[in-house]
């Protein structure tokens, strides 16, 4: 459970302090899509370490917790991209400017979002125990 919010709270902090450097007066619009995926991406790994102690334990099928963890590869983009545009708003009532590109924002949080569940699933999966014959 440790690994579940260590490891994604340290990228997160490391993605979002270079943001910030980056882009000081869009912290809100990028530091937020961070903050919600490493919530997201813990709630992930907490259920994926749970379902394969069931594979595990012999309580639960392996293609059956398999296919339990598959939606997290459509929800994870999709939880990313939508706290962008909150984020987005959030920057325009603070009027904050934006630039021509940013509305492509949540587009690439929720592309990079994808590209980071497919690697998690695929994990997820080489992890899951084999079922006992």
């Amino acid at each position: 459970m440790k690994a579940c919010v260590f490891v994604p709270g340290v990228v997160a902090v490391v993605m979002g302090l270079y943001l910030t450097a980056i882009v000081p007066e869009l912290w809100v619009s990028s530091d937020l899509p961070i903050a919600v995926g490493w919530i997201a991406l813990s709630g992930g790994c907490i259920v994926s370490r749970g379902l394969r102690a069931r594979v595990a334990a012999g309580t639960l099928p392996r293609d059956a917790a398999i296919r339990r963890f598959t939606p997290f590869v459509a929800f994870f983009p999709l939880v990313i991209a939508l706290a962008s545009v909150v984020g987005l708003a959030i920057s325009d009532e603070m009027g904050v400017s934006r630039g021509h590109m940013t509305g492509l924002q949540p587009m690439v949080f929720g592309g990079d979002g994808f590209i980071l569940a497919v690697m998690v699933f695929a994990a997820h999966v080489l992890l899951m125990p084999r079922t006992r014959s």
